[in-house]
């Protein structure tokens, strides 16, 4: 699923763990900014879209998201504190 405006756009899906459980995720990817609007609170106000909609399905567990910094816009460690401040599991 998409969630998309003018200051950029983010995907996010739920999938299954292929672990014995099979438990159900959900999981944020392809984040991206256009460049005219980072540093704005655009990517904390479209991630926050993005949280409300998965949580209106019912689902309240640890959402992921890989931290991958595109474009060096952002160091990997501020990215992942960011991630993390906003309530994500990060993984690399």
């Amino acid at each position: 699923m998409k969630i998309e405006n003018e200051f950029g756009y983010c995907y996010y899906l739920f999938d299954h763990d292929c672990t014995e459980d099979d438990k159900l995720y959900a999981e944020v990817y392809k984040l991206y900014i256009y460049p005219e609007f980072r540093r704005q609170g655009k990517a904390r106000d479209i991630l926050q879209q993005v949280i409300e909609e998965i949580r209106k399905t019912g689902y309240l567990d640890d959402i992921r998201i890989e931290v991958s910094p595109k474009e060096e816009s952002i160091s990997l460690e501020k990215l992942t504190l960011f991630y993390k401040c906003m309530g994500f599991k990060v993984y690399e």
